[in-house]
This record gives structure tokens, sequence and C-alpha cells, in this order.
């Protein structure tokens, strides 16, 4: 915005009150602006005006500097909620023993984190982190259990910004903040790095992720089966700290998912199929009480050193599991066939002579109703079976169709390589991949250094640059 003057014998020509308002506003939230003089706004000297014309003028020059103030004040106050940017960036090597008793896991990672300080401007290299005046932000992992720091570097990465980057590597043992085994063995979790500053509060650091440098190499299929990695921004509860401060935190989640198969096929199926034989006493005598307890206990007692001998592969916590779920209702399907034996052999000796008419159409003539009772009780037991597996089916499929939404906000691991690579050379000699690999290297090579290589003369001039031979896969 322009301002026009007026000649010097030309009178003053006021402007309205709101169109100064407007000026004195525009120039006091343009920083590169100055706002204007009062002889560039009456083009008169200021003994020229009137009482009334230096009162106005007086007023609105100190209405226009506390406004200028107010602004400043909330540009500064605006600055000190928000703390200095750092940027965090991760590599996760390998994730192993995720032990769902103790809630840990062992991790071996590498992270990354960027900020600028502008005394580090015109510096290159290595620097000290502890270097007095330099910007710390001193950042830990909270959920830490027993890891180990191997290796860092503090170094400039761009002398002209002062952008630095801290490079710390990891191995040991973290925590699982929460662990939820209501799905187990067909459970997901979220394996968390934990990060956070030490003391400064998030009006002093705040944590950001930087998406470039988020990366998670692939990890064999054994208990766990590796997703990928997503982070989450936090800003922690003041009532967990003493002072009520709140700090910026930044979770590098990990998603794995567990390999049920082994606890399908060495806990649930042996239950379920015990289970199953438990039915074959619906088929003995009503007077055969003796052959019929026998089995009855035999393949509970089975039931239990089954879940004896298991119990070191099951999670201690104070909720049921949907394997625990399973295996107690297992356990009580075959605790009522064990009671329904003493009461059909009672009802045998007690109601032995009467009998029901069958209709001749089922051809089954005249049988006794504790022997209807026996076959109740059987389809009974069948059914108690079925809706159990049933309501497990159900279950488990909304439990899948929220680990797709689960997965899908994963980012993915790297792929898998396919057996040890491709061998280049045995004892020495060049295999046929590796003579191909020399000779493509060959080709890419400039001409002129080929020419000076094979001591032939070159063919081009010294001073034009000739450029490498590209095939159709180079980038």
């Amino acid at each position: 915005m322009s301002f026009r003057r007026e000649s010097a014998g030309s009178p003053p020509q006021s402007r309205p009150n709101h169109e100064e308002e407007k000026l004195d506003r525009h120039a006091a939230l343009s920083p590169d602006h100055l706002p204007p003089s009062p002889q560039n706004r009456f083009d008169a000297p200021t003994k020229q005006l009137s009482g009334l014309d230096r009162a106005a003028a007086d007023a609105c020059l100190e209405k226009n500097s506390k406004f200028r103030s107010a602004v400043k004040g909330i540009i500064r106050a605006r600055r000190r909620r928000r703390g200095k940017k750092v940027q965090v960036g991760y590599k996760i090597n390998g994730i192993r023993n995720v032990h769902s008793i103790d809630c840990m896991f062992t991790v071996d990672f590498k992270v990354f984190y960027y900020w600028t300080d502008d005394k580090c401007k015109g510096r290159k290299g290595r620097l000290e982190l502890n270097e007095p005046g330099l910007f710390n932000p001193e950042l830990v992992i909270d959920n830490d259990a027993g890891l180990q720091l191997t290796h860092w570097e503090f170094q400039v990465k761009d002398s002209k910004t002062g952008l630095v980057k801290l490079s710390e590597y990891y191995r040991g043992k973290l925590m699982i903040p929460n662990m939820s085994l209501d799905m187990f063995p067909f459970d997901f979790q979220n394996l968390r790095i934990c990060i956070k500053p030490h003391k400064k509060t998030i009006d002093e650091v705040e944590l950001h992720p930087l998406p470039d440098e988020c990366a998670i190499e692939h990890h064999a299929r054994h208990e766990w089966n590796v997703i990928g990695s997503r982070t989450a921004m936090y800003a922690t509860n003041p009532e967990h700290s003493t002072t009520a401060k709140v700090y910026s935190a930044l979770h590098v989640i990990v998603l794995v998912e567990r390999e049920s198969d082994w606890h399908v096929r060495m806990i649930m199926w042996p239950i379920f199929l015990i289970n199953i034989c438990a039915w074959s006493v619906y088929a003995f005598p009503l007077e055969d009480l003796a052959g019929r307890m026998e089995t009855s206990v035999a393949l509970l007692l089975t039931n239990v050193a089954t879940r004896f001998t298991t119990s070191d592969y099951m999670p201690k916590v104070p909720y049921s599991t949907l394997c625990d779920e399973i295996l107690d209702w297992c356990f009580f399907f075959q605790f009522i066939g064990l009671v329904s034996n003493p009461l059909l052999y009672l009802g045998w000796r007690l109601g032995g002579g009467k009998k029901a008419r069958w209709t001749s159409a089922l051809g089954l003539g005249t049988v006794r109703y504790v022997e209807l009772a026996n076959v109740l009780m059987f389809i009974i037991m069948v059914f108690c079976l079925i809706s159990l597996t049933s309501w497990k089916n159900a279950k488990l499929k909304k439990h899948r169709a929220e680990a797709q939404e689960w997965k899908r906000q994963a980012l993915p691991a790297s792929e898998p390589v396919h057996g040890s690579g491709t061998k280049l050379a045995d004892n020495g000699e060049k295999t046929i991949a590796g003579r191909l690999l020399s000779s493509l290297q060959l080709l890419k090579t400039p001409l002129a250094r080929r020419d000076s290589t094979e001591g032939l003369p070159s063919a081009t001039s010294k001073d034009a640059p000739v450029a490498p031979i590209r095939f159709h896969h180079d980038p």
C-alpha cells in the first residue's frame, strides 16, 4: 500500500478515522511495512496543526502503539506455547521374544532426531551433544526395561539452516504398556517405543514424526508375524506428573499378529476332541453305571492334565481370554455329562417298567422314558458344542474385521529376501551371475574410462564429458 504525499503548500486533507485505523492495523500486522509517520500522514508540519487536530493525532498514535504491542505480545506468547519442533525418524532392525506373561519384548532399532539450532549455522561435521550453548531436547525411551545405548552420533546436516541430526542405536528389552489378551491366541498387539523429553515440557519441545525415515526390516515368521509400523503423537496427562506438567510424546507402534496355529493344534483341538469322546458314554447301556463313570472320569482327568501341562503357555491375566472361555465351557460340558450318568441310572432303577409308545411310522416300537432322556442328553451335549463353535467363529469374524482396519493403518514392512540372494562367486571364482554383473558394470562405465583402462586411445575430447551407457532398467 502506497501513501500519496501532498504538496507542502496545500492544506492537509483529513482522512476519516476508520481509514486511519485500517492503515495502522495493516502497518502493525505487516513486519516489513513501516507505519506512516505523522509528517507523511498530514504532510504539514506539526506546528501548523490546530490543537484539536494535534490531540487527535496523538491519540491515534498512542492507540496504534498499544495495538502493535498487543500483537507482538500475542506472537511472543504463541512462540512460547509452541516448543522447538523435533522430527523423529526410526528404523527397526529386529523384534523377538514377545513375552505375553511378562509384557516385554526384545528389540533392536535406530532412532533419528532432527532439529534446527541457530548456533550451529556455519559449522560442519560432528558435534558434542552436551556442548554449552547448544540446544539439547534430552529425549529418552519412556518404556525402557533393560535397554542399552550401543552407539550415538551428533552432527550438522545443513550448515546454512543449522539443521542437526542425532542418531541413537538401541538394543534391549522394552515394556508393553497396554497388552490386551482378550482374543488370545488370535490377538494382535501394539509394541510401542515411547519417546518423550526427560524434563522439557511441550512448550519447549514438540515431537513430530518424519515419514521419510520410517522403516522396518522384514522378520521371519515364528510365533509373531510383523505387519508393519506407524506413529502416534501424544500430549501426556498432567495428572501423571508431580508438577502437573504436560510433555510431548511420540510413540513408534509396531503392529504384530500372533501365529495361533500352535495353540490351536496343541491346546484347543485336543480339548475339543476329548469333549467329543465324552459323548460315547451315552451309547453304553443304562445299567452299566461303572463303565459310564469310569470313562467319564478318565476323560475329565485327561482334560485337567492337558490344561495343567499347557498352563505355562497360557497368559496369567485376571480376566478370561478366548482360549480360556473355550476350555472352560468344554470342561463344564464334560462335567454335566459326568453328573448325568448317575441320574440316568437312577431313573432306570426307579422307572424301568414304564414305557412310551412311538408311532409305527418311525418303526421304533416302544422305548423307555429313561432311554428317551439318554438320547435327549446326547442331543443337548451336541447342540451345546455346536453353539460354542458357532459363537467362537462369530467372535473371530468380528475380530478379523477390526484387524483389517488395524492393518490398514500400518506402514508395511520390507519385502522378504528369498534365499540368500544371488551368488556372485564361489571360493573366489565368479559364477555366471558374477560374470554377467561385471559385464553390465563394464558397459555402464564411460567410454573414456573404458578406453583408458584398456590402453586404447580415446576417441573423444577430454573437455567433452561422455555420459555412461544406460539401460531401460536404470534410473
